[in-house]
């Protein structure tokens, strides 16, 4: 077993790919509040009632979100957890040993309309307008937005790995760890979450013919 860290820009499931990781039983996964290890086994019970009260479909989006911990210790089956690493990480722990995966939303327009609709990232606490959304949705083309975070080993769209059991083999392939039945149950419900996200992939196949 080799560490994984998961590099991802804000709005693109790095919480959720945590969570799906932890479940496989095979790695270290440290929460921040009850300070133990909920990836092993025997803590399934705790990651599931984490998992459930993160991922609540009656309430907002963040209010249940607890960030996981990067402990770092000397075993070599870590998850670590690395949002917006290009912005807030130092070169030594963007650089710490582990294999690095890079979920995304291939789509600007799908990335914008998923953190619009859940109100996170730039949208978190916001007095949302149409003219703010206009404004910000100018802002972001601008600056052009990094999806996939650069120096990666693996990318994957996070939407299509939701969806596909395929893709989601492929990265436990690559990692070289089991696809469980909690792992499942994890992506049907986190899935479920998305069902109002309309013109978006997460629930049609071409959203390219809408504009915001």
């Amino acid at each position: 077993m080799k560490n994984v860290g998961i590099y991802y820009t804000g709005g693109c499931g790095g919480h959720f790919i945590y969570y799906f990781l932890a479940a496989s039983g095979k790695y270290e996964a440290w929460h921040s509040v009850y300070k133990i290890n909920i990836g092993k086994p025997e803590n399934i019970k705790k990651l599931k009632q984490q998992f459930y009260f993160q991922f609540n479909g009656n309430i907002k989006w963040l209010e249940h979100e607890i960030w996981p911990m990067n402990k770092i210790t000397s075993t070599h089956n870590q998850l670590f957890h690395f949002c917006y690493p290009l912005d807030h990480l130092s070169e030594g722990i963007f650089n710490v040993d582990c294999i690095k995966i890079c979920p995304y939303i291939n789509n600007v327009n799908d990335w914008f309309r998923t953190i619009l609709y859940k109100k996170t990232n730039i949208f978190r606490d916001k007095n949302i307008t149409v003219k703010f959304v206009k404004d910000r949705y100018k802002k972001t083309l601008d600056k052009n937005p990094i999806l996939k975070i650069p120096n990666n080993d693996y990318y994957f769209d996070v939407i299509k790995f939701t969806q596909s059991k395929k893709e989601r083999d492929k990265l436990c392939d690559f990692l070289q760890i089991p696809n469980n039945d909690v792992m499942e149950e994890f992506v049907a419900h986190y899935s479920s979450l998305h069902s109002s996200l309309k013109k978006t992939s997460w629930v049609i196949d071409n959203p390219s013919k809408y504009v915001l």
